[in-house]
């Protein structure tokens, strides 16, 4: 029965998918980001999340801007639904014209010299993160990257399908640092979304937004296993059904050859430098992030867990 009604849900799901990709682009962002804000008005505990972690991340801020800020949110979700659901038609006319990498001269110095080592490219959920990685493969960016996986296998297995219809390669979450090192190791790059709350025994708690955030240890260690190239990307709307793909270069090479600190404290400097380049991403274009997501829920060792009480 189970398999039944996933599969339902399944056919469902890839039927408003299907409507949202033939209906005019203007009607279905307008219908999608009502159905949003219409969703969470019914769903009052993440517009608390939402408030919450605004007052962390700008603590001056009003009451009013942080409602702004909110919708915006609530228009960029709806913005990387339509994304994905017409990310079939993107192709490499369209990509080409609508999305930009500024300094792309310097990314190719970076990324294709010869000889060069594998990239990470640590990323979050900031924008249109499916279009960013189907873009940048287009581009010559291919990558492989770490997903979450569905509960309903019907969805699990069509989602991903679409994600590596172009070339990059779906890496599932459980067992994935294997993974990761050996496609650092074979010369692929790997993409890395690492801004959302991780468990403690999985974590290394740096500064974000002026409070420790419990982050995923995986692009510290992954960078000190194969001294990976790393670069901090996202992607940004900027009207008119135009993108632009921002980035930052972080050089580790002096950290990755200090002997005079341990593997630990290399991680968490790793990981505090790509966080702070990734909040500035943030603070630029702030209603583009996912901030209904309980990104302080793990407190370090002795301190109460009650952020979101």
């Amino acid at each position: 029965m189970k398999k039944l009604v996933d599969y339902l849900v399944y056919l469902l799901i890839r039927g408003c998918f299907w409507l949202i990709a033939v209906l005019p682009q203007r009607l279905a962002l307008a219908l999608l980001t009502g159905l949003v804000r219409g969703v969470l008005m019914l769903l009052p505990r993440y517009r608390r999340i939402a408030d919450r972690n605004l007052k962390q991340a700008f603590p001056e801020s009003t009451p009013e801007w942080r409602r702004s800020i909110f919708n915006d949110s609530c228009a960029s979700l709806a913005r990387l639904i339509l994304d994905f659901a017409r990310i079939k038609r993107l192709n490499e006319e369209w990509v080409k014209r609508n999305v930009e990498i500024p300094e792309i001269d310097k990314v190719d110095q970076i990324l294709r010299t010869p000889g060069r080592r594998s990239a990470i490219f640590v990323t979050g959920h900031l924008g249109s993160f499916e279009l960013l990685a189907h873009s940048a493969n287009i581009l010559g960016y291919p990558q492989s990257f770490i997903v979450r996986n569905f509960k309903n296998e019907f969805i699990d297995r069509w989602w991903n399908t679409r994600r590596e219809s172009q070339g990059n390669i779906v890496i599932n979450r459980k067992g994935a640092f294997r993974t990761v090192i050996n496609a650092l190791e074979s010369g692929r790059d790997v993409g890395i979304l690492f801004d959302q709350n991780t468990k403690r025994n999985h974590a290394v708690f740096v500064d974000f937004f002026g409070r420790p955030a419990a982050t995923t240890k995986t692009v510290g260690l992954a960078a000190l296993k194969t001294e990976a190239i790393i670069l901090v990307v996202s992607i940004q709307y900027k009207g008119n059904d135009q993108y632009r793909i921002n980035w930052e270069h972080c050089d580790f090479e002096a950290t990755y050859r200090d002997n005079e600190i341990g593997s630990d404290e290399k991680v968490k400097y790793i990981t505090e430098v790509v966080s702070k380049k990734y909040e500035e991403m943030i603070r630029r274009d702030p209603g583009a992030w996912f901030w209904l997501h309980r990104r302080w829920k793990t407190a370090p060792e002795g301190v109460a867990e009650d952020f979101y009480k």
